[in-house]
């Protein structure tokens, strides 16, 4: 997870794009586990087309709303399941 603060207007389609040349030039995070009867192992899937970036605009809130927001959000990726199977890393 990770939280990006921006100051200033950002190109939302180029940030995108530019996540997408990311992720498809590094195969780790084209890849996902898969389990088998003995355990999981890694499997590749090719690079991903038009990857969206989550956003949440919290412009609207308070500083400390934001961070309150922001927290939590941390939280609850922390608390995700890492062994999570047929689905990319990113």
């Amino acid at each position: 997870l990770y939280l990006i603060e921006f100051y200033e207007i950002v190109d939302a389609d180029l940030l995108e794009q530019a996540f997408t040349d990311v992720v498809g030039s590094h195969g780790l995070l084209r890849s996902s586990l898969i389990s088998r009867f003995n355990g999981y192992r890694w499997q590749e899937y090719a690079p991903p087309q038009n990857t969206p970036i989550p956003r949440i605009d919290l412009s609207g809130l308070t500083s400390e709303a934001q961070k309150r927001v922001m927290d939590r959000l941390v939280k609850l990726e922390w608390g995700a399941d890492f062994k999570k199977t047929d689905s990319p890393m990113y």
